[in-house]
């Protein structure tokens, strides 16, 4: 893991520990910048057809963040709709790890799938070592696979760092205070919906940074809340 340890773990008087936060309304309306036709072959366990369609992919500004929807109504084509949007976000996938402490250029990736009834949410990060700090980047994305159509999802991320003299430079798309932050996006009209994350850098002694996210899928009078976790450690 990096060397944020380099300093002595001094007196636990001068540390700083962080609570999750939860996510704030998003303020602002989302841009759209672009649609297009995709198509996509359906992919998933219940796959029973081979055919190639195709779909419309929304690509939006929303608070900072660019977020990707697709018109999906085709139960069987929502996972293969997901995973194309985590190729958006730059998703790398699991990749061999290194082993204690990063030197520069270095980088750990994790990545971590929910569920809650018919919704899922997926998240990745990858954590960068630089000179001195870490920079972080990533994506995430939620699907609702039941029968029918999802009224709307709302896409939420919540941040969290604990450590000593923590300097922690937070991306415009967050709303940072103090060592935590969140963001949230207006509603998706679609039933799978993902956005990507960058420009998060943590310099100091950190002892972790967490990552807390997930969809929340309306669908009638019920919220499925399928809520990915992703911790990096210091420590080890």
């Amino acid at each position: 893991m990096k060397k944020m340890l380099k300093s002595a773990l001094a007196l636990a008087m001068g540390a700083v520990m962080l609570m999750p936060v939860t996510a704030f309304a998003a303020e602002d309306e989302p841009t759209l910048i672009s649609t297009q036709e995709v198509a996509l072959s359906p992919s998933g366990a219940n796959t029973r057809s081979a055919e190639t369609k195709e779909f419309t992919l929304s690509t939006y500004e929303d608070n900072g963040r660019t977020v990707y929807s697709f018109d999906v109504e085709d139960e069987e084509y929502r996972q293969a709709a997901m995973e194309y949007i985590n190729e958006l976000t730059g998703d790398p996938g699991p990749t061999p790890q290194t082993r204690g402490i990063l030197q520069p250029g270095e980088s750990e990736y994790h990545n971590d799938t929910q569920y809650d009834g018919d919704a899922m949410s997926y998240a990745w990060k990858r954590n960068t070592a630089g000179q001195t700090d870490n920079n972080f980047e990533g994506g995430q994305s939620s699907l609702w696979s039941g029968s029918g159509n999802c009224d709307y999802i709302v896409l939420n991320q919540g941040i969290s760092v604990s450590g000593i003299a923590v300097s922690i430079s937070w991306p415009p798309s967050v709303s940072g205070s103090g060592s935590s932050a969140s963001w949230q996006s207006q509603p998706v009209y679609d039933n799978v919906a993902g956005a990507s994350f960058n420009g998060l850098v943590v310099g100091g002694t950190a002892f972790s940074c967490t990552f807390s996210e997930n969809g929340d899928v309306y669908v009638g009078s019920r919220i499925y809340r399928p809520t990915t976790t992703i911790k990096f450690s210091y420590f080890s």
